[in-house]
C-alpha cells in the first residue's frame, strides 16, 4: 500500500482482475480440456498463475500489478473445472 499509494478505485480494479479474467475463460477452458486433456490443462494453467504470480511479487509499477493479476485469474480458470471432469 505504501509502496503504489492506490486510490479505492485502483483497489477495485485490482481484485476485479482476477474474477473477470476467470468468468471469460472457462468456455475455452473447457474446449482446451476437451481437446488436450484434463491433465495437461490443469499443468498449463497452473504454470500460468504461477508465472502471474511472480510477476505480482516483483512487480515495480501499479500497470505490471494489473497485468500480473489477470494472469493469476486466467491461469487459476484452468485448475477447477478439468480435474471435475
Amino acid at each position: 500500500m505504501s509502496e503504489f499509494v492506490p486510490s479505492a478505485l485502483s483497489i477495485g480494479l485490482l481484485s476485479s482482475l482476477y474474477f473477470y479474467p476467470y468468468v471469460f475463460v472457462q468456455i475455452p477452458v473447457g474446449v482446451f480440456s476437451d481437446i488436450a486433456g484434463a491433465l495437461r490443462t490443469v499443468v498449463g494453467f497452473t504454470l500460468m498463475s504461477v508465472i502471474g504470480c511472480t510477476l505480482f511479487a516483483i512487480a515495480h509499477d501499479f500497470y505490471a500489478l494489473l497485468i500480473a493479476r489477470a494472469l493469476i485469474g486466467i491461469g487459476v480458470a484452468g485448475t477447477f473445472a478439468p480435474p471435475l471432469r
